[in-house]
C-alpha cells in the first residue's frame, strides 16, 4: 500500500475533526485508508501491483469548514452502525466473504461521532460523501 501523507494545515485545531478514520477495502479492487493522525492526514492506496506516489499537499481550513458543512447536508450523522446485506455470509457465524466491498468511517468532530461500517451495503448518501472525501484530499480518489 502505498502511503501519501497530507498536511493538515488549519486556521485553528477545531475546525478539523478531533478523529477522522475512513476505509474502503475492495476484492477485487482498490483500497483506500484515511486518517487524521494529530495535524497530518494520511492517504493511503492499493490496487493489486499499482501504486500511487501522490505530493504532499497542504489542507487548507476552508475544506475542512466545507467537508464539515457536507457532513451535516447529508446526514452522516444519523448513519446506522451497521449496513450488512441480510444474505451476506458475514452476517453468518462463522461466515466468510471471498469478495466484495467493506467499508468503516469513524468521525468525531465538535461533540458528535459517527462510527458505521457495512459489507456491500451502503447508506443512500454513501456516493455524495465519497465525492466530499475526494474534494477535501483535492483530488485524491477514495472510490
Amino acid at each position: 500500500m502505498t502511503v501519501t501523507k497530507l498536511a493538515a494545515v488549519a486556521t485553528t485545531r477545531s475546525s478539523a475533526p478531533r478523529e477522522l478514520r475512513l476505509s474502503i477495502d475492495g476484492f477485487p479492487g482498490p483500497s483506500y485508508l484515511i486518517e487524521l493522525c494529530g495535524d497530518t492526514l494520511i492517504w493511503a492506496h492499493a490496487d493489486g501491483d499499482h501504486v500511487d506516489d501522490e505530493p504532499i499537499c497542504l489542507l487548507p481550513g476552508e475544506r475542512w469548514t466545507s467537508f464539515a458543512a457536507t457532513l451535516d447536508e447529508l446526514g452522516v450523522w444519523d448513519w446506522a452502525p451497521s449496513y450488512t446485506a441480510a444474505h451476506d455470509p458475514a452476517a453468518e457465524p462463522g461466515g466468510e466473504v471471498v469478495d466484495g466491498v467493506s467499508w468503516r468511517v469513524h468521525i468525531s468532530w465538535d461533540g458528535r461521532t459517527v462510527l458505521a461500517s457495512g459489507i456491500d451495503t451502503f447508506p443512500p448518501s454513501w456516493d455524495a460523501f465519497c465525492e466530499s472525501v475526494e474534494r477535501l484530499l483535492g483530488g485524491l480518489s477514495f472510490r
